[in-house]
C-alpha cells in the first residue's frame, strides 16, 4: 500500500526529505513542506504536491515539485507504468517545446513511497476544471468571448504542434504495441477490448458492444502518419497563463503511437461530452466541431481524414472508463450498488447517438459537484 494517503502526510513528508537529500547532494537545510493531495487524485495516479526549500553554497533555492505515484492497486485502469509516462515527458522535455512540465527524477524503489514515483516541476497557472466542468461554471466562463476563442486555439495550437514532432527522433518505439495487433488503431481496439472485459465483469452493455462491432467493420483504408498520441488531448490537460497561453501539459498515462485524428477525435468528444453529455449549452467563443476541424486542418497543413470513425472510437473508450468509474464510486460508497451510471452517462449517450441507435436505459447520474 502506498504511503503517501490523505491520513499520512507526515510520514510522506519524512520519506520525501531523506530521499531528496540523495538527489540534492550538495543541499544544506533541505526542508519538504506544503505537502498536499489534490482532492481529483484518487481515481488515477495519485499526485502530490509540495515545496522543497534548501540552502546550496549560501543560496536559498527553493522549489515547487509534484509528485506522481505509481498506482499500487487497480484503478480506473486495469495497470499503469509510470515509467512510460516519465519516459515520453523526457523525450517531449529534450526533444521539443511542447510545454510538458520538467520531469526530474523518477525512483524505481517502492520502500521510499510505498510503490515507484517520479517526480517533476510543478507549474503556475489555471486549468479548466472537469468538476464541475469548465462549461458550467468558473474561470472559463468568466472570460470575454473572445478571450475563450484564443484559450481554445492556444491549445489546439499546441497538439498540432505535438502531431508534428517525429517520433523516431524522440526515440518513442517503446510506445509501439506490437502484441496487441499490427496497427496502431489494430492495438487500440485490442486494448479497448481487454479493458472493457476487466471493467464490465460479464454485465452486458448493449451500446458499447454495438460500438465494437461497429469499430471493427468498419475500419478506415486510409492509415495517414503515425505521430505521438497524447491519449487525453483536452484543454482540462493543459494550464494557461494569465495571457491564456499554454504553460503545461500534462496526464500522458495513455500516450500511444497513432493517426493524429485518434487525438482530435477525443478532444471534439470531450467538448461534447462537456456540453451535451452534461446538457449544457456550447459556450460562446468557443469554435464548432466544424470550426475546429477546420483550424486543425489550417494549422497541421493536412487534411483531416476519418474524423467521424475517431469521435465514435473516442465516445467507446470515455464509455468503457464510465463502466470502470461507476463500479469504483459504487465501491467507495458514492453511488448505490444499483446505479444506472455504467449504462447511462454522457459519454455512452454520445456513442448511442454517434451509431445511431436509442439512448442507453438505466436511471444516469449527474455528475456535477455541488461544491
Amino acid at each position: 500500500m502506498a504511503l503517501v494517503g490523505r491520513t499520512d502526510l507526515g510520514g510522506a513528508q519524512a520519506a520525501l526529505t531523506g530521499w531528496l537529500s540523495t538527489k540534492l547532494s550538495r543541499a544544506e537545510d533541505l526542508q519538504v513542506s506544503g505537502l498536499d493531495v489534490p482532492a481529483a487524485s484518487g481515481f488515477s495516479n495519485e499526485t502530490v504536491f509540495f515545496d522543497a526549500t534548501w540552502r546550496d553554497e549560501g543560496s536559498v533555492r527553493r522549489q515547487r515539485m509534484v509528485a506522481r505515484l505509481q498506482a499500487d492497486a487497480p484503478g480506473l485502469y486495469p495497470e499503469y507504468d509510470i515509467a512510460v509516462q516519465f519516459g515520453v515527458m523526457r523525450a517531449l522535455q529534450g526533444g521539443s517545446d511542447v510545454a510538458v512540465p520538467r520531469v526530474l527524477w523518477i525512483e524505481h524503489d517502492p520502500s521510499v513511497l510505498g510503490v515507484p514515483f517520479f517526480v517533476m516541476e510543478r507549474l503556475g497557472g489555471r486549468v479548466p476544471a472537469d468538476d464541475p466542468p469548465y462549461t458550467a461554471t468558473g474561470w472559463v466562463l468568466d472570460l470575454a468571448p473572445q478571450d475563450r476563442a484564443r484559450l481554445a486555439d492556444n491549445g489546439l495550437r499546441e497538439l498540432v504542434k505535438l502531431h508534428a514532432l517525429d517520433t523516431d527522433e524522440l526515440g518513442l518505439a517503446f510506445l509501439d504495441r506490437p502484441e496487441l495487433g499490427p496497427t496502431p488503431l489494430e492495438q487500440e481496439l485490442a486494448f479497448y477490448r481487454s479493458y472493457y472485459r476487466w471493467a464490465a465483469e460479464s454485465r452486458p452493455h448493449p451500446v458499447i458492444e454495438s460500438a465494437f462491432a461497429w469499430l471493427s467493420s468498419n475500419q478506415p483504408t486510409e492509415h495517414g502518419p503515425v505521430v505521438l498520441s497524447w491519449g487525453d488531448a483536452r484543454i482540462g490537460n493543459m494550464m494557461f497563463g494569465d495571457d491564456l497561453s499554454v504553460v503545461g501539459v500534462f496526464d500522458w498515462e495513455m500516450a500511444s503511437l497513432a493517426r493524429p485524428e485518434q487525438d482530435l477525435g477525443w478532444w471534439l468528444f470531450m467538448h461534447r461530452h462537456h456540453t451535451q453529455g452534461f446538457g449544457l449549452p456550447h459556450p460562446q467563443g468557443f469554435p464548432t466541431r466544424e470550426q475546429v476541424i477546420a483550424r486543425y486542418e489550417d494549422l497541421a497543413k493536412r487534411r483531416v481524414a476519418d474524423i467521424e470513425y475517431f469521435e465514435t472510437l473516442a465516445a467507446l473508450r470515455g464509455s468503457v472508463i464510465m463502466v470502470r468509474l461507476a463500479r469504483m464510486m459504487s465501491d467507495a460508497g458514492l453511488l448505490p450498488a444499483d446505479s444506472g451510471m455504467a449504462h447511462n452517462n454522457g459519454s455512452s449517450r454520445i456513442l448511442a447517438d454517434l451509431l445511431g441507435l436509442p439512448a442507453p436505459e438505466g436511471a444516469g447520474v449527474a455528475l456535477i459537484s455541488k461544491r
